[in-house]
């Protein structure tokens, strides 16, 4: 019921997956609701709290494998995936201006969002380790501050997005994906699932296409998923708000004929009002 020991592959959304599935998503939507009122300073106070949380969560899943399970897998344990770009972006977001950190923000609301859910949904670690292993629950610790990040740069307003972001949000992923392309290559990992796809939908791309066609296929999906899903709405709804009523020249010649006959008709009320 909790999983199987290394060695083993346990079980994709089997009651334990569910179960810790529901738990992070709750503790996150608890999380977004306790601080929806918060102004703006306080939430920038909370990202650097969750900068300090994912950094510290790094080290610990470093100094837990090399000193309890004796061995540190490079091809699981580095911050490379599509997740681990937020613990970067966050000081860009806090520190810089102008257009990088648009990007950082745009990076935080959108892509973040969609990493931290497959994090949790697509979960690997699951099939590694035990219900209760360190790995296991600092794995979905961290996907639910990542996704608690993401939601409150929204509800916040701290990210306003913008036309120019459709450009900008996928700049701190593509500037990721050159170094994980390139040591997947090397070493056959599989990071921003680039490579195979391992224990995931992808992999069934990654049979059929071949490596360079897979990894474009995977940036653009990457790209045209969180367009569809945050940008194109978000378009929609500003468009609706600001929609008004336009003058075209037609209408403005109906109005234009509709006064010259009320004008002509006044006149010729008044002409027979003096003839009485």
């Amino acid at each position: 019921m909790f999983g199987k020991h290394e060695g083993f592959h346990g079980r994709s959304f089997g009651p334990a997956h569910i179960g810790l599935l529901l738990v992070t998503l709750g503790l996150t939507g608890l999380a977004v609701y306790l601080t929806r009122k918060c102004k703006q300073k306080t939430i920038r106070r909370l990202y650097i709290g969750a900068c300090c949380f994912l950094v510290v969560s790094e080290i610990i899943k470093w100094t837990w494998d090399g000193m309890v399970l004796k061995r540190i897998d490079f091809a699981s344990t580095l911050p490379m995936y599509i997740c681990s770009i937020t613990m970067f972006v966050i000081p860009l977001a806090l520190l810089c201006k102008g257009s990088v950190r648009q990007a950082a923000l745009g990076h935080i609301a959108t892509l973040n969002i969609i990493g931290a859910v497959a994090g949790v949904v697509f979960s690997t670690v699951i099939l590694k380790f035990p219900f209760f292993h360190l790995n296991v629950i600092n794995s979905f610790l961290y996907h639910a501050v990542l996704l608690f990040v993401g939601i409150t740069a929204w509800t916040s307003k701290l990210y306003r997005p913008t036309v120019k972001d459709l450009g900008l949000f996928f700049l701190p992923c593509l500037v990721m994906a050159i170094p994980v392309i390139a040591c997947d290559m090397r070493f056959g990992w599989d990071y921003m699932f680039l490579n195979k796809g391992f224990d995931t939908p992808f992999s069934i791309l990654s049979r059929v296409l071949p490596q360079p066609v897979y990894i474009m296929v995977m940036l653009l999906g990457y790209y045209a998923v969180t367009v569809a899903l945050f940008y194109i709405p978000t378009i929609v709804r500003a468009v609706r708000h600001r929609a008004r009523p336009i003058a075209t020249p037609e209408s403005l010649w109906v109005e234009e004929s509709n006064a010259a006959t009320e004008e002509i008709v006044a006149e010729k009320a008044n002409a027979d009002c003096r003839q009485e």
